[in-house]
């Protein structure tokens, strides 16, 4: 726990110099924790893991759904803000990258681009959110279909919230907004 505090201290003192407030985080390796702490030390939102519809299956299905959702893109599973600790937490719906691993990265990616689009539609039509999220460091492999895929979607999303059917928050606009 004093780990965290000195790292919170480091960051909200860097944040301070820019003239920036520290309220929302992301925990490294989605492992969420010290949500107690966290709310004492200011922070009011966070990104909760993933909602995958394979996560509670035994082993193999597991396996197989991942594999499944990996090649063809199942739907993303969309969700709603909530209140956990007094923080507000955002489920993710989509981790966007295109794997550097094993057999994983000759996918295209056609099939992010599809499940992504699908979910901008879903959260059209549900009014839930479709939360996209990746680390800098994923565009590092197939960097250009990664940005043509970005583009791609970035676009659509431009035109739904144009037509006035999408919000686009980040993490830190939920304060206040929910």
């Amino acid at each position: 726990e004093k780990l965290v505090i000195n790292d919170l201290k480091a960051v909200k003192s860097t944040f301070h110099d820019h003239n920036l407030k520290l309220e929302s985080i992301v925990f490294p390796k989605n492992q969420v924790n010290h949500l107690k702490l966290l709310k004492k030390e200011g922070i009011k939102v966070y990104r909760e893991k993933d909602l995958l519809s394979y996560n509670n299956s035994n082993p193999f299905l597991k396996l197989f759904k991942s594999q499944f959702d990996y090649w063809f893109g199942l739907d993303p599973i969309l969700s709603l803000p909530y209140y956990n600790h007094g923080l507000i937490a955002v489920p993710g719906s989509l981790l966007f990258r295109i794997s550097s691993l094993g057999i994983k990265k000759y996918q295209s990616n056609r099939v992010l681009i599809k499940k992504a689009l699908k979910g901008l539609e879903l959260a059209v039509n549900e009014k839930k959110i479709f939360h996209i999220w990746f680390h800098p460091f994923n565009f590092a492999f197939k960097e250009k279909e990664h940005f043509e895929a970005l583009e791609i979607i970035l676009k659509r999303a431009k035109e739904l919230r144009d037509e006035k059917k999408l919000e686009i928050y980040t993490l830190k606009d939920y304060v206040g907004n929910f």
